[in-house]
């Protein structure tokens, strides 16, 4: 029969007892079948992946918040007892002798209270975010004794910090829980990628068997063949691989590094340098530690580049430039923590602020020019947040300070006109940050620049004057410099 005769294609149908390439054609079509549907269960169990390390992430931020807002409350509740027990031991001393046991009795009774009050205290600990809930212990006293005065406002302010233990180790484990959501994102993504290769192999497969595609089945199945071993390569090397998991080691030593960073700032801000380098060396030993533990992290190495910084802070607690080494480590850190992806414009600036100040040093222009980039970068980033009712004014006033600064090293043309809107933001955000405390750190800045290039200090004393007018200091000069 004729119809017959037009779907024979030697050998090659079903129904023929002579085997054929078709048949080995056909069973690649299935082998490559399978294979893509293997790949499909693995994409099946990205997406569950992907979904339950989203939902953990977002029930650790929110447990985060909880437990930061409660254990605060409970540490203010202390704090505030012993700012009461300060202030009727300061009266005691310096009442006249009639009032002195009146004063002492109210000392004595807020202790008791304080002591009383704080046994029904306590801190929630090891919070789950499988069932959102945390066990609970008791809160430590601020001072191990009733003498307020011994203890001081600065170890209150990390008290505080320090109960903030549990919530810093819950904000870690939501970045892994992130990381992990996004590792199991990109490996769907992959996955397609390798099954649309699979599924085009399986369609060059067929079409070789049809009369359309006989003529040129040499070339069908070579491309073929090449879609099926780059498919199952690809699923190799980027689908099947799983995300390690990072050791809830990490989320402790970050949390550890946290309490101890931020302790220091507390101690510097009560000029107890002393303290503050302690801490601070404590908080670079453990943030080591937990970048160590888990190099795929962000906001240990923005903290670990801070920690970095602050702990050579001298002893008066003065602005200064960090010394060449410590820049470049506190660069490498920002800079990894960039390409882990963060995307805070805090650690674009701080990158920004170490390159300027290590371009300058080493007379590294291409770093000034970057170190401008970056800080203009965050610069715009930090005026769209306050534009939408937040406040960044010291990041805010020091971005632009960094820009002009960048410029002047350079020698560029627009030096006076950035300096002169830094100095706007400094004159209009002086509630958020002292312009005194600003020009202080303009002048070493600009000391640093006229120091390694001497030829811009005539603009440099112009500059520094409208800096010290605005900010309303009056000194002939910042630094012997500039003076010469």
């Amino acid at each position: 029969m004729p119809h017959e005769s037009n779907i024979e294609v030697a050998g090659e149908f079903v129904g023929q007892a002579k085997r054929g390439p078709g048949r080995l054609v056909a069973v690649a079509t299935v082998l490559t079948t399978l294979a893509a549907a293997s790949i499909g269960y693995l994409q099946a169990s990205a997406v569950r992946a992907h979904d339950e390390a989203a939902v953990r992430a977002e029930r650790l931020g929110a447990l985060a918040i909880k437990v930061a807002a409660a254990n605060k409350d409970q540490a203010l509740t202390q704090v505030e007892r012993y700012e009461l027990l300060t202030h009727a031991q300061i009266n005691e001393a310096s009442a006249p002798s009639s009032q002195v046991g009146r004063w002492r009795y109210v000392a004595s009774k807020t202790v008791h209270d304080s002591q009383a009050i704080a046994r029904q205290q306590q801190l929630q600990v090891d919070c789950s975010a499988l069932t959102a809930s945390c066990q609970i212990r008791p809160l430590a006293p601020v001072c191990p004794h009733a003498d307020a005065a011994a203890c001081g406002a600065a170890r209150w302010a990390a008290y505080e910090d320090a109960t903030q233990w549990e919530s810093y180790r819950l904000t870690a484990e939501r970045e892994m829980a992130t990381a992990e959501a996004d590792a199991a994102e990109t490996r769907f993504a992959h996955l397609a990628a390798a099954l649309t290769m699979l599924a085009v192999a399986v369609f060059l497969f067929g079409f070789s068997l049809t009369p359309q595609g006989r003529e040129r089945r040499a070339l069908f199945l070579s491309c073929a063949t090449l879609f099926v071993f780059a498919g199952v390569v690809w699923a190799l090397a980027f689908g099947l691989r799983g995300y390690a998991q990072p050791p809830k080691a990490a989320a402790m030593r970050f949390a550890d590094g946290e309490v101890a960073l931020n302790q220091g700032d507390a101690y510097a801000q009560f000029a107890d340098m002393s303290a503050a380098r302690t801490h601070y060396a404590d908080a670079v030993v453990q943030l080591r530690r937990a970048t160590a533990l888990w190099p795929a992290s962000i906001s240990a190495y923005s903290d670990l580049a801070q920690a970095l910084s602050d702990v050579t802070l001298p002893s008066d607690g003065a602005y200064v430039v960090p010394a060449t080494h410590v820049l470049k480590a506190a660069v490498a850190d920002d800079q990894r923590a960039l390409k882990n992806g963060s995307e805070s414009p805090t650690v674009t600036f701080d990158l920004g602020a170490e390159l300027l100040f290590l371009g300058i040093v080493t007379n590294d222009d291409a770093q000034i020019a970057n170190a401008r980039s970056l800080s203009n970068t965050a610069l715009a980033r930090f005026v769209d947040e306050r534009d939408q009712g937040l406040h960044p004014g010291d990041y805010l006033i020091s971005a632009a300070f960094s820009v002009a600064e960048a410029d002047l090293a350079m020698g560029s043309a627009s030096t006076a006109t950035d300096y002169r809107a830094a100095i706007r933001w400094m004159t209009k955000l002086q509630a958020e940050v002292l312009p005194s405390f600003v020009a202080d750190a303009a002048c070493v800045d600009i000391n640093l620049i006229v120091t390694r290039r001497p030829n811009r200090r005539a603009e440099a004393v112009s500059i520094l004057k409208q800096v010290d007018s605005a900010a309303l200091v009056d000194r002939p000069t910042c630094n012997p410099a500039l003076a010469k």
